[in-house]
């Protein structure tokens, strides 16, 4: 009797510290969901094989895309805004030949202008072919109004 009770004793600890351990993993995603909303920073990850996009949950807010719709490298670039679009698929063409991916433009979320920061590292196989890309978005949009409203106010002052 008394080696079942240490052993239910043993199970019962390695149980509270699974419990512990998953209860500090809901919690250390509760806490990066609030840093992504806070920082107003999201994640992508593009498979390139399969011309899948997969985002965070800031990044589809930031988009103004509903959580979970299907993305891809193409429906990405309809959500840039139609002037930045060649500009952006550039700057992709140029990462892939090596150049960093690390660039400011223009969306359209929910009929809104909005800025962005976009930044990634791509990620090759042993041969060099190319698996896909992480990265982040930023949403910078009132980054570009202080600065625009200080460019006005500044225009005729001499510093």
């Amino acid at each position: 009797m008394q080696k079942s009770s240490e052993a239910l004793a043993g199970s019962s600890a390695v149980g509270g510290r699974v419990a512990a351990s998953e209860s500090q993993a809901a919690r250390q995603a509760e806490n990066f969901a609030r840093a992504q909303e806070l920082g107003q920073i999201g994640w992508w990850r593009l498979d390139t094989a399969l011309d899948v996009l997969t985002w965070s949950e800031e990044n589809y807010r930031i988009f103004g895309a509903p959580c979970g719709a299907p993305q891809s490298y193409q429906t990405f670039l309809e959500h840039v805004h139609p002037d930045d679009r060649g500009a952006v698929d550039e700057s992709w063409a140029a990462a892939l030949a090596g150049a960093p991916y690390d660039i400011e433009h223009r969306i359209i979320a929910n009929g809104a202008v909005k800025w962005v920061r976009e930044k990634a590292v791509l990620e090759f196989d042993g041969k060099g072919v190319l698996l896909g890309a992480f990265g982040i978005t930023q949403d910078i949009t009132e980054q570009k109004r202080s600065s625009t409203r200080c460019n006005g106010a500044c225009a005729g002052t001499n510093f």
